[in-house]
């Protein structure tokens, strides 16, 4: 994976959560009496899902609810951050791929880099 290709999706990460955070919030926090062990476990189960799955990739209401929770919680998710990785070398790998696999998700990860750029810029 090229440092850029990590970086972008660093941004992508980093501005779901903080929305993910908010409409968690706001539709009343369904994990909020779960265990930190189910949350932990379920983010792994749920994160395994999506990179699983080809795209197009569906909402991920679950994982961003479940992940959310854990951020509202600070969790440390590093006890399982060596799956996780794992998890995230497969998306970032599909996200690297050229051509029709992500036709479907073009148009939004092209508006996606584009605000990425625009906040590069402004930093330097």
């Amino acid at each position: 994976m090229t440092d850029e290709t990590a970086s972008f999706a660093q941004f992508l990460i980093a501005d779901g959560q903080q929305k993910c955070v908010q409409s968690y919030v706001d539709r009343g926090r369904a994990f909020q009496s779960a265990s930190d062990e189910f949350l932990l476990e379920n983010y792994l189960i749920e994160m395994k899902n999506w990179a699983l799955t080809p795209p197009p990739w569906e909402p991920l209401t679950k994982l961003d609810d479940i992940g959310a929770e854990c951020e509202l919680r600070h969790l440390d998710l590093s006890v399982i951050g060596k799956e996780i990785n794992q998890y995230l070398d497969i998306i970032y790998a599909v996200m690297e791929k050229k051509g029709p696999i992500l036709d479907a998700n073009s148009g939004h990860l092209d508006r996606r880099l584009a605000e990425y750029e625009e906040m590069k810029a402004r930093k330097n």
